[in-house]
């Protein structure tokens, strides 16, 4: 677009599955707990306590491992400069601001 100068580019990973990763974590460490608990109160149930906290922290462990390593979303940023020239309707109907500092606009594409 002219009258608009790039600065810089770079690629966002966009956070697609960060809720399972607090979840997971929550959940392990309460799966930890139940079996730091299961050692010190006499249940009629347990070792089938165990048995179930341990699959469910490793399930959990699992959710978190796939959450770290899952493909993210990579979104291209552009960080601009804007000249008086520029309608600044066209320009937003073309890029999304991010962030404003100063003179500095922090930009994504669109989707058409």
């Amino acid at each position: 677009m002219e009258g608009v100068t790039i600065l810089n580019e770079f690629i966002y990973k966009g956070a697609i599955l960060q809720p399972w990763f607090a979840i997971g974590i929550s959940c392990s460490i309460g799966g930890f707990l139940c079996l730091l608990f299961s050692q010190f109160i006499d249940m009629t149930l347990r070792k089938w306590y165990k048995y179930v906290t341990v699959i469910a922290a490793l399930v959990c462990l699992f959710g978190i491992c796939i959450g770290i390593l899952a493909p993210r979303e990579q979104i291209p940023r552009y960080q601009v400069i804007i000249s008086d020239e520029v309608n600044f309707n066209n320009f937003n109907d073309c890029y999304k601001i991010i962030k404003q500092e100063g003179l500095i606009y922090t930009v994504e594409k669109r989707e058409s």
